[in-house]
């Protein structure tokens, strides 16, 4: 099944638009892991979008790593950094813990204000998980995966 959500195609038109993993045995077929994305551009979706995603996520799951929260929303920690360090100016999320690794392996928690600003963006949908591929990521990667099911 192709995870789109978990990460995007690099470059369109065919170029480096993921891997294939390593398969198990000769009868397995491939499995095509498209690379997260490393820009807002790349992953075509706005900062305010991340923010929504990264507050809604510690809203419903509490105390979180900055790592955890990269890998809930499908995209590289150097993507949410900026939002990270946006909310916690802006007193919406709290650090809890912290290491000499930085933010990425900081645990973070929503404050107050941060769970009031979660509940406001849950009232129109309550969607929740990865970010969104913009579509025309989404039919070149289910492109790549066509072919590499009709190569096999």
């Amino acid at each position: 099944m192709l995870r789109i959500a978990f990460g995007r195609p690099k470059r369109l038109g065919g170029e480096n638009l993921g891997q294939a993993a390593p398969s198990g045995g000769s009868r397995r077929r491939a499995r095509f892991h498209p690379n997260p994305p490393v820009s807002i551009e790349e992953a075509g979706i706005s900062s305010s979008r991340i923010e929504e995603l990264v507050l809604k996520n510690l809203h419903f799951r509490g105390e979180t790593s900055g790592r955890d929260l990269a890998k809930l929303l499908g995209v590289a920690f150097s993507l949410i950094e900026p939002t990270i360090d946006f909310l916690k100016r802006e007193r919406m999320i709290e650090t809890k813990r912290s290491s000499s690794l930085g933010s990425v392996s900081a645990v973070f928690a929503p404050s107050d204000a941060g769970r009031n600003r979660a509940k406001e963006y849950l009232e129109p949908h309550q969607l929740l998980g990865p970010a969104p591929a913009p579509r025309h990521q989404y039919v070149s990667a289910s492109s790549a995966v066509g072919c590499q099911k009709n190569a096999s």
